[in-house]
Order: C-alpha cells, then sequence, then structure tokens
C-alpha cells in the first residue's frame, strides 16, 4: 500500500504535464479538426494562430482576412474575444487542442511563410541591449493584461516613459503612473541591465524591455504590456 501511495505522488505531477494551459506564446496551425461528434472533418480552411506578448493573438484562416486583438487565459479557458475555446491539451511548443461549440481543433507550432500567412511577415523583436536605444519622452497607446481586470488602479498603470540622452542627479529617466501631473512622477530609473528597468520612488519596480525600435517601445511588468510610442 505504500509503495502504491508514493508511485501516486511521484506520478500525478507528471501526467499534468502534458495538459498545461499556461504560455500559449508563438505560432500554431491547424492540422486536425473533429465536429461536434468527434468525427473528423476534412478542411481547406487551415486556421493559423500567434500569441503575442502582451496577450495580442493574431488569427488567419487560409487565404483569408487577418484578425488581430487581445487575448485572456482564465479557467483552462481561451477567450480572444469573437471565440471561446475550452482548452484540451497543451503541450509547450508541441501540440494545443482547442474547443468551442462547433468542434475541436487540433495545433502544431509552425515557422510561417508568405504562402501560410499571406502579406503578412512574422514580427520579430530585437534585443534591447542599450538604454540608448530608449533615448526620449514614450506616451502609451496602448496596454494589455494577462489577466481581467475589475478596475484600473491610475496611480500605478503606466502613461509615460521618458529616459535622459544623459544621466541627471544620478537618474535615467521618469516612469509616470496614469495620475501623475506633468513634471511630477512617481518613479524614476536608477539603472538598466538584461533588458531590464530598476525604478525607485514611491517603491521599487521593474520593467522588462521587450521593444525598443521604430519608434515603439514595449515593456512588461507581472502580467501587465505597456506599449509606448515616441512622439515628441
Amino acid at each position: 500500500m505504500r509503495n502504491i501511495i508514493i508511485f501516486l505522488l511521484v506520478s500525478l505531477p507528471l501526467l499534468g504535464l502534458g495538459k498545461g494551459k499556461g504560455d500559449l506564446s508563438g505560432h500554431w496551425r491547424e492540422v486536425k479538426r473533429l465536429g461536434v461528434d468527434n468525427k473528423k472533418i476534412d478542411f481547406r480552411d487551415t486556421i493559423f494562430f500567434e500569441f503575442k506578448p502582451g496577450n495580442e493573438y493574431v488569427w488567419q484562416k487560409a487565404h483569408g482576412f487577418i484578425y488581430r486583438g487581445t487575448f485572456k487565459i482564465e479557467n483552462g479557458a481561451l477567450d480572444i474575444g469573437m471565440r471561446y475555446f475550452t482548452i484540451v491539451e497543451h503541450k509547450k511548443n508541441k501540440r494545443l487542442v482547442l474547443k468551442d461549440q462547433t468542434g475541436t481543433f487540433e495545433f502544431e507550432p509552425y515557422t510561417p511563410t508568405n504562402q501560410m500567412v499571406a502579406g503578412r511577415a512574422p514580427e520579430q523583436y530585437g534585443p534591447v541591449n542599450s538604454i540608448n536605444q530608449m533615448i526620449g519622452t514614450w506616451d502609451k497607446f496602448k496596454g494589455t493584461s494577462a489577466n481581467t481586470q475589475q478596475s484600473i488602479d491610475y496611480t500605478r498603470t503606466v502613461k509615460k516613459v521618458e529616459i535622459f540622452s544623459s544621466p541627471q542627479n544620478g537618474k535615467l529617466g521618469y516612469i509616470f503612473a496614469g495620475r501623475d501631473g506633468e513634471g511630477a512622477p512617481s518613479w524614476y530609473v536608477e539603472s538598466f541591465s538584461n533588458q531590464t528597468l530598476y525604478c525607485n520612488g514611491k517603491d521599487r519596480r521593474q520593467f522588462k524591455v521587450l521593444k525598443a525600435e521604430n519608434n515603439e517601445l514595449i515593456i512588461e511588468e507581472n502580467g501587465f504590456t505597456y506599449f509606448l510610442r515616441r512622439f515628441r
């Protein structure tokens, strides 16, 4: 009996590994489709998914229109706004199975080509190795969250980032919250390393810098992603 209990304690976590419902990031291509009766369906309108930083997604059926939006994963379900799927299985970088009221859809990772996703090249973020790539004033034009928010805390959500061309009184820049007035930021940037802005002020914060090029800055903190543009 003792051996059986030990076996179960060891094996149960392993059994759950194949059905993880966490990070879906990357490109996925539909390879199998079942109807509501679980019978295989032949199809030509292959579904392509891309899950991007900041909980953004791109959806397209073969030779069809491209749809973009934000998604949420909660309680084992994927909500992309226009459709709602139960995540039946997710093996990271191997297999994804989704189900809704119309059927079941199995996906595998793939490398996109122009033939697969017409008219769209895959977006790639280059590494941000220097704070000099972020010099200037950046204003938020969009923000996303990994989880549903009942309310927005404007005392913490980022509205503007300012990075100096040279340190000022030991500060590399400022982070403004939604309720911060002009010239009254809640945080200052004290250092940058490993693609991360280390900030101090009202409290300590760390922002991972995902992109800083083509007048667009993307930073992330604890599931919140901020998209900013350099308008000035």
